[in-house]
């Protein structure tokens, strides 16, 4: 029997709970973001992973067999394809060719826990094959520029994703701070500490400079109600994209601008990802 109160906590803390009649069957959303126009997302392992957390404080691992990207009104199906455990990076590539429709039920966090729903329609699934549904065009995707720089003190950041998913609101989120540090929790090098508002949800998110670079990966906090926050430094993510053999573009572009135009840029690159316990 399925335990609904910690269905509505996992809820809260930012997981989309996704069940069947049998019990729980998806969770741990997060951000990520598109790193060249092939199709290749980066977030954070942990989101990969698929831990569903519940708001006691205690996990509850589950076997994340697939993973979804939504980004506008289309979610695609990703395919996993590397994870650095130690900096808590994966990458995943989204291969338009084996997209497919899937037919699951879905308890929307705004419904009763009677209000089933049919998940393609929920997620909006586009798929590959000519069956009726709509079919994906092979058009590249916009992504984002990884700064040449790093980061320093004062600098100040954006921090772009889903915090709590879709419980708050469907929309993208913008959080606005500063670099605080340029070392993470224990001298951690790999990291620097920023106060951008960040939550459940935000795992993945990638931090922008003023001008619209990426600077980071928004990676955890030191509890939700507080401001101290990290990110994984964008040389880190830049020798993973190496190892990995995936291009990326590096620039340098000093120009300010408005966090209404990097918001409406985002837009097009940044993902929201979900992790389910079916194939």
């Amino acid at each position: 029997m399925t335990n609904f109160k910690k269905v509505a906590a996992a809820t809260l803390t930012g997981a989309v709970v996704l069940m069947s009649g049998t019990g729980v069957k998806a969770g741990g959303s997060g951000t990520g973001f598109f790193v060249n126009p092939n199709g290749y997302i980066v977030t954070n392992n942990h989101v990969a992973i698929g831990t569903l957390r519940f708001k006691d404080g205690t996990q509850i691992p589950f076997p994340c067999r697939s993973i979804t990207a939504k980004i506008g009104h289309t979610t695609y199906r990703a395919k996993l394809l590397a994870r650095d455990k130690q900096n808590d990076l994966a990458l995943l590539k989204i291969d338009l060719g084996e997209q497919k429709q899937r037919h699951f039920v879905a308890l929307k966090s705004n419904q009763s826990v009677n209000g089933w729903t049919n998940l393609g329609g929920v997620l909006g699934l586009q798929t590959g094959i000519s069956n009726g549904h709509n079919r994906i065009s092979n058009s590249s995707f916009s992504y984002v520029r990884l700064a040449k720089n790093q980061v320093t003190h004062g600098d100040i950041v954006h921090v772009f994703g889903y915090p709590l998913g879709n419980f708050i609101s469907s929309q993208m989120k913008i959080a606005t701070g500063a670099v605080n540090a340029t070392m993470g929790f224990d001298d951690n090098s790999s990291r620097f500490q920023h106060d951008a508002a960040a939550y459940p949800g935000n795992s993945g998110s990638p931090v922008m400079d003023k001008a619209g670079n990426l600077v980071g990966v928004h990676v955890s906090g030191a509890g939700i109600n507080t401001r101290l926050k990290f990110a994984i430094k964008g040389n880190v993510l830049k020798e993973f994209l190496k190892l990995n053999d995936v291009p990326f573009d590096e620039v340098q572009n000093d120009t300010p601008v408005s966090a209404q135009e990097l918001y409406r840029q985002a837009k097009h690159y940044i993902t929201y990802m979900n992790c389910y316990d079916y194939h």
